[in-house]
């Protein structure tokens, strides 16, 4: 597997693209765990309803804001499926994990195929998309 994995260099602007403004507004939520004096999860509805980022963010930045420093913050996110079906006709499921841990955050990759393919690439074409998109949001990374 070829997921992109990158380390955020700036931590705490970062987080504020996360948190505060509309960088990944255009995302699913498939999960998010937050840890701290308490462990809080959420998870896109098994009904099959769009959970969006835009929509789930304030709560999650409430609980953020309001609490003790989380030790794990982990959000899966997801690419629409109609943008998949318009962008990315091989993929199953594309997604972005971003995780807040021991002082630092770091992204990965990854993506379900619709069928095995040696030739990797959606996966290819996927990791870009997702460099660009940070690359186009400032977010400043070092890939690892």
């Amino acid at each position: 597997m070829l997921a992109l994995t990158v380390k955020i260099a700036e931590i705490k602007e970062f987080m504020s693209k996360l948190l505060r403004s509309e960088t990944f507004d255009e995302f699913d939520v498939k999960s998010v765990i937050i840890e701290s004096f308490a462990r809080v999860e959420v998870s896109a509805a098994a009904s099959g309803e769009r959970l969006r980022w835009t929509e789930i963010k304030p709560y999650i930045y409430d609980l953020i804001k309001r609490g003790q420093k989380p030790i794990l913050f982990k959000v899966v996110l997801a690419l629409a499926q109609d943008e998949i079906e318009e962008k990315f006709i091989e993929a199953k499921a594309l997604f972005i994990n971003i995780i807040f841990e021991n002082g630092g955050v770091k992204i990965t990759t990854g993506m379900a195929e619709k069928m095995f393919s040696l030739q990797r690439t959606t996966e290819r074409a996927w990791d870009e998309y997702v460099r660009k998109l940070l690359d186009e949001k400032g977010v400043v990374f070092d890939e690892a």
